[in-house]
C-alpha cells in the first residue's frame, strides 16, 4: 500500500497498526472496539492512542483560538 501511495520510506507493521489505531479514534471509533481489533487483552493499552488522538483535538481547538480568539467582544 506504501508504494501506491507513493511512500518510499519503510513502513513496519508496528507503524501500520499505529496509523490503524490513531485513524480508526479520529474518526469516532470507540476505545473499546479499537482495542479488540488490534487484540489489546486491555483498553489501558489502548490509550495511548486516545491520548493522541487528544492531542490533537487540542492542536485543533488552539488553532481556532489563534484566529478567533483576537476578536472583539460584542
Amino acid at each position: 500500500m506504501a508504494k501506491r501511495a507513493g511512500i518510499e520510506k519503510t513502513i513496519t507493521f508496528h507503524c501500520s497498526r499505529h496509523t490503524f489505531a490513531t485513524l480508526t479514534l479520529t474518526a469516532g471509533g470507540d476505545i473499546y472496539t479499537t482495542s479488540k481489533l488490534l487484540g489489546h487483552t486491555s483498553v489501558l493499552t489502548t490509550e495511548i492512542y486516545a491520548d493522541v488522538v487528544m492531542e490533537k483535538k487540542t492542536e485543533a481547538i488552539q488553532k481556532l483560538n489563534d484566529i478567533f480568539g483576537n476578536l472583539p467582544a460584542e
